[in-house]
């Protein structure tokens, strides 16, 4: 009967050495979820679970898809949408009376953009408190 004591023995010590203690430290997976260590893998982390991403997307109205932001679960921005001119406009300018230039604007069938307003004429006098009169 000594016999089989050793053997329990044995097998007692050997079913201890499996589940060491370890350290009680965390990893955080991707996606948030944290998992701890395997006492019966060498105390290595247990596996990060799969990050399941959802099919769900936003479609922008430039025809372009966007998902969701897995920070707050809102969709990321659509991209900002800037359409081509239909028309390519010469780059000349025209000088207005008030000197400044104005270019072309291919939404106007490159029409010169407005000059601006001007405001003063030679007529209009500047008085003493820096008003103006005309």
């Amino acid at each position: 009967m000594p016999r089989l004591t050793g053997i329990f023995l044995t097998l007692a010590l050997v079913a201890v050495a499996k589940s060491i203690p370890c350290p009680e430290d965390a990893k955080v997976c991707p996606g948030g979820t944290v998992v701890g260590r395997d006492s019966s893998n060498n105390c290595e982390f247990f596996p990060c679970p799969s990050v399941v991403c959802t099919q769900e997307t936003h479609q922008c109205s430039d025809g372009t898809h966007v998902g969701r932001d897995s920070n707050n679960n809102w969709f990321f921005p659509c991209p900002e949408f800037f359409p081509c001119p239909s028309l390519i406009c010469t780059k000349d300018a025209k000088q207005c009376a008030d000197g400044s230039f104005v270019g072309r604007d291919s939404n106007n069938n490159c029409e010169f953009f407005p000059c601006p307003s001007v405001i003063c004429t030679k007529e209009v006098k500047q008085c003493a408190d820096g008003s103006f009169v005309g």
